[in-house]
């Protein structure tokens, strides 16, 4: 489809260089040439100014402000001087468009990595534990023994029991030695909110006395205490954590070493204790 023709271009040219100009029907057509079309009103005029030329090319075009240009050339360089002044007219009936800069939205910000766990959330809702603690004032002297609990998470709080086994050393009392063996079973309710959690407890087992050179002396006796115990679990891999542990018990029976219906050795009325226990999640 061929675009429609320019509007023919208004020429006025001094009468004194009229000869050294192209005419206005060349003028015109040059305009044809390079016009991009449409109906925009061209005006050229050139007139001798000292020993030049000066021209001035006036466009108005719909939908443009009017615009103009002025440029100057020698006396002998008219046909130039229309070149370029026809060149500017085709410029100011179709700007040229300079590219828009392309805006890349910056990249978006780094998350920020997890902070590390600061308490002990392993996945899975039962424990197992497997420990050693030390316990005084329930025998005459340190009782030192293994433990072997398993307890169901809910949240923050947990339930669970657990199996104590443990030796004294051999004491000497009165005028011979004894040595105690403890094992008792336990009870335990929990809360734990982060990485420190308190426990209530009741135990209930037996002591057997091993005596050496006393007469009289009860073999076997019945243990029940109650108590608090403070835990602090440290995680040491996604299923793994260790528990340093702190408790205080009460006895409600409390033991007595009795030589000859005399009592030799009573239990403290608050017993304290101890233990490091290693914990899997499963």
């Amino acid at each position: 489809m061929l675009a429609p023709a320019a509007a023919a271009v208004g020429v006025r040219i001094a009468p004194d260089v009229s000869g050294r100009c192209p005419s206005a029907g060349e003028i015109d057509a040059r305009w044809q040439a390079r016009a991009p079309g449409g109906d925009a009103a061209v005006e050229i005029h050139v007139a001798p100014v000292g020993d030049g030329l000066v021209g001035v090319v006036r466009v108005a075009a719909p939908d443009q402000p009017p615009a103009a240009r002025r440029l100057r050339a020698r006396r002998d360089g008219c046909s130039a001087l229309v070149d370029a002044l026809l060149t500017a007219a085709a410029l100011l009936v179709t700007p040229i468009e300079m590219p828009r800069r392309r805006v890349v939205p910056p990249p978006p910000a780094p998350a920020e990595p997890a902070p590390p766990p600061t308490d002990f959330t392993p996945s899975g809702a039962w424990r197992v534990g497997l420990g050693a603690r030390g316990d005084g004032g329930a025998t005459p002297a340190m009782t030192l023994a293994g433990e072997l609990r398993v307890e169901r998470r809910f949240a923050a709080l947990s339930l669970g029991g657990a199996l104590h086994g443990g030796v004294m050393p051999t004491t000497a009392v009165g005028a011979g030695e004894v040595r105690v063996e403890r094992y008792a079973g336990q009870l335990h309710g929990c809360w734990r909110p982060g990485a420190l959690g308190i426990c209530g407890l009741g135990r209930m087992g037996a002591a057997i006395l091993r005596p050496d050179g006393l007469d009289g002396v009860d073999a076997t006796a019945l243990l029940v205490d109650v108590g608090l115990r403070a835990e602090w679990h440290i995680t040491v891999g996604e299923v793994l954590a260790l528990v340093i542990d702190a408790e205080l018990t009460a006895p409600l029976r409390r033991l007595r070493l009795r030589v000859d219906d005399r009592t030799a050795w009573a239990a403290s009325p608050v017993g304290v204790g101890g233990g490091l226990t290693i914990e899997w999640a499963l």
